[in-house]
């Protein structure tokens, strides 16, 4: 399932999939002016 969450002010904070209860895959982070500032890639152990 794609999982997206915004800051207050609309810009998004961060988006990528989750199994379960857990972030799977690349996650992108986003600072509050909506610039890219991390890409994770979560894996499950």
């Amino acid at each position: 399932m794609e999982i997206k969450a915004y800051y207050e002010n609309g810009n998004l904070k961060e988006e990528g999939q989750i199994l379960g209860y857990d972030k799977i895959g690349l996650w992108h982070y986003y600072d509050e002016n909506g610039i890219l500032i991390n890409t994770i890639n979560h894996t499950k152990n």
